[in-house]
């Protein structure tokens, strides 16, 4: 493909398409390992990263990869397009992840999903919270699987919290049976206009990159219930860096999530912390979507050749220098060997001297 194009990925591709990110000090996006590890937490990443590299490498190539015809142009399938990308944009932040290295052709945009205008609230939001502080309760699409048992106990939670309104996004509308007054369901929620609001004080969320973002942008601190992938480094992030308190989706208590409720709200630690990070982020000078144009306008003005690095050509295991570390494990084993070889030479050698010597002294 001789056009040029930008690739949009998430950060853990990265090793897939030349990005040095060390695994000794750039945690996995599936633990929640911090980028000081010790040597365990490091091997650890080391082989989840490998087996990414791997996993992904197969399953974008042939026969699992769909080739697919480009007009006038030979066939491609998707691990070649990527890696012939001019630029690869990463939804990734640093007000939500370690510092990691980024090669000329590579840039974070995890700012894009916010920083847009936030607008007056519905009626019906509006009316129901009325003058009081509010909580809003969002999992995306996954609260529509939540069990019986689960949803008893969150609306338990809830009841118990009667100072507060809280707004849970469901289809369900008979989410917890007889509403309680202080519980609004919504199928539908203007969750980026409700994280604006001043009235909202707490954001209790599965821990989505979106809502993260949106949080952090509305100084929002959370309670946080990972269920997979990103999610669960997230919340840890989101836990040591006090934007608020994670939670085992798979073993909590009713009084637990009750209790760091108010632990959240009545701690100001939390609300400090997400409010510098809330500044950091709103401090830059130009938004995503501008460094995403000025990149654009580049790559179009002067090309990309010298933005890419010789590291889109290697294999993977050129890439983390594999086939260099098994040449030097071998030399020493054969170096070994040979030694081991000559020190027995010349000790047998030795030896049938010596012998010799003695024996000729005793005739």
């Amino acid at each position: 493909m001789n056009k040029k194009y930008f690739a949009f990925s998430v950060s853990f591709d990265a090793w897939l398409y030349g990005v040095p990110r060390l695994p000794s000090f750039v945690p996995s996006h599936r633990n929640k390992h911090t980028d000081r590890m010790n040597f365990g937490q490091r091997f650890q990443t080391f082989i989840g990263d490998c087996l990414d590299l791997l996993v992904n490498t197969l399953l974008k190539r042939p026969p699992f990869a769909e080739e697919f015809s480009i007009k006038d142009v030979e066939k491609e399938n998707i691990f070649t397009i990527s890696r012939k990308a001019s630029y690869y944009l990463y939804l990734e932040d640093l007000t939500l992840g370690y510092p990691r290295p980024n090669m000329p052709n590579t840039m974070s945009v995890g700012d894009i999903v916010v920083g847009y205008p936030s607008y007056p609230l519905p009626y019906e939001l509006d009316k129901f919270i009325g003058n009081s502080n509010a909580i809003l309760v969002s999992f995306g699409s996954y609260v529509e699987y939540l069990n019986e048992e689960t949803v008893k106990k969150f609306c338990s939670s809830f009841q118990r919290l009667e100072n507060y309104k809280f707004i849970f996004k469901s289809k369900n509308k008979t989410l917890c049976g007889d509403h309680p007054k202080n519980l609004l369901t919504q199928p539908w929620i203007p969750q980026n206009d409700l994280l604006a609001d001043s009235r909202i004080k707490l954001f209790v969320t599965h821990g989505g990159f979106n809502s993260m973002m949106e949080s952090v942008y509305h100084a929002k601190p959370v309670v946080v219930f990972p269920l997979m992938n990103d999610q669960i480094g997230l919340a840890s992030y989101a836990e040591r860096h006090n934007y608020g308190v994670e939670m085992d989706f798979s073993n909590w208590e009713v009084d637990e999530l009750r209790n760091n409720i108010i632990r959240v709200l009545n701690n100001k630690t939390f609300e400090e912390s997400i409010k510098r990070s809330s500044d950091i982020l709103r401090d830059r000078k130009t938004s995503a979507a501008e460094r995403v144009s000025d990149a654009i306008n580049h790559v179009v003005k002067y090309g990309d050749e010298h933005l890419k690095s010789g590291a889109s050509d290697l294999y993977w295991f050129q890439f983390i220098m594999f086939d260099i570390f098994c040449v030097l494990l071998l030399t020493i084993l054969i170096s070994a060997v040979l030694v081991t070889f000559i020190v027995k030479y010349l000790f047998k050698k030795i030896f049938n001297i010596v012998k010799c010597s003695l024996k000729r002294k005793n005739d």
